[in-house]
């Protein structure tokens, strides 16, 4: 039998499975791994029907396996719904009216939402829509420009480095 050394949270499951079985096997003088697998269950099994705290004991073990839920972002449109993503609100923004046929202005935004959801509200707008921001801003901002205009990934880049620019010059 092959044993495994490596510590268990930078192991796969697979390889934590074997080097538990493997240890399992060590301990009881077993050398067939595919039945000590199966044994190890079966017992479980009858242990969680009739032990309430070993079953507590195996959902806790399960709960620390479980990676976190991590959504990534979709690049279809939703369905049934404006937006793709929910966006929350980190302030307000007095005075100001959203005009729905505008193009999106980066500053307003970052207000709005902050800088850690900046990203998000941009991706939002199709790249027509957006196209129509960098124009306004390359006017507000002579000398700068997307590193491609057409590129909706790097016309977010180009409106997010203004954002970041400007708060850098307060």
């Amino acid at each position: 039998m092959s044993t495994v050394t490596a510590e268990p949270s930078k192991m796969t499951m697979q390889q934590r499975s074997q080097q538990n079985a493997e240890k399992i096997a060590s301990e009881l003088g077993l050398d067939n791994l595919k039945l000590v697998n199966v044994a190890v269950l079966e017992a479980a099994l009858e242990e969680i029907e009739k032990n309430k705290e070993f079953a507590q004991l195996v959902r806790r073990a399960f709960d620390q396996l479980t990676p976190p839920k991590v959504k990534a972002p979709s690049k279809n449109k939703a369905k049934g719904g404006i937006y793709k993503t929910t966006l929350v609100p980190i302030g307000t923004v007095e005075g100001h009216r959203i005009d729905l046929g505008a193009a999106p202005d980066p500053f307003f935004l970052v207000k709005l939402y902050g800088m850690h959801q900046l990203y998000t509200a941009l991706d939002e707008y199709s790249t027509t829509i957006l196209k129509r921001s960098v124009a306004e801003q390359m006017v507000l901002h002579p000398g700068t420009k997307p590193k491609n205009k057409t590129n909706k990934e790097d016309i977010i880049a180009y409106l997010i480095d203004l954002v970041k620019q400007s708060e850098g010059e307060h």
